[in-house]
């Protein structure tokens, strides 16, 4: 009998030069991991895991400013974060930013952000990378938190059999 192989269920995001991807595996930290490459891999590194039940990713970045203003590419971040999702999301959908670092869909805590960067760096001086990570639930097999979720996952499921139907 010859060996199975099997192929990713979803394929390698085809990023443009400057960008290069690194997948974990589920039990990966996509955070984690892009700090500790963010030294030898530079801005671009967009480190991600592949899992179905939470959107987790972190992307180096290369400030030209110090510390003290450079971390503004938090609030950037997470702007983006909530835009990508309001993108998707049916137009009635509430998204919300909680200070500092929390991610609200129609009133439920879906995830949030993180910022790194070198632990010695002072904040006067310019830090050689700031890792931004953010961490998106997009499944719950809990029956207290599944509403949280809902109007995101129905959307992706409508929108999977519209293509599947049309395409």
């Amino acid at each position: 009998m010859s060996p199975v192989t099997r192929a990713a269920f979803v394929p390698e995001l085809a990023l443009p030069p400057p960008y290069q991807a690194v997948r974990l595996r589920e039990s990966g930290d996509a955070f984690a991991h892009a700090t500790a490459l963010a030294s030898q891999r530079g801005a671009g590194t967009l480190v991600y895991v592949g899992r179905f039940d939470v959107a987790e990713f972190a992307v180096v970045l290369e400030p030209a400013d110090p510390v003290v203003t450079a971390r503004r590419a938090f609030y950037a971040g997470m702007a983006a974060l909530a835009d990508a999702i309001a993108a998707a999301a049916p137009p009635e959908t509430a998204i919300h930013i909680e200070w500092p670092d929390s991610l609200y869909v129609n009133w439920g805590l879906v995830g949030g952000g993180r910022l790194a960067w070198p632990e010695k760096t002072v904040e006067t001086k310019v830090p050689d990378w700031i890792v931004f990570g953010a961490t998106i639930r997009t499944f719950t097999r809990s029956s207290a938190t599944r509403s949280i979720m809902s109007p995101i996952r129905i959307y992706y499921v409508q929108a999977s059999y519209s293509s599947v139907r049309n395409g």
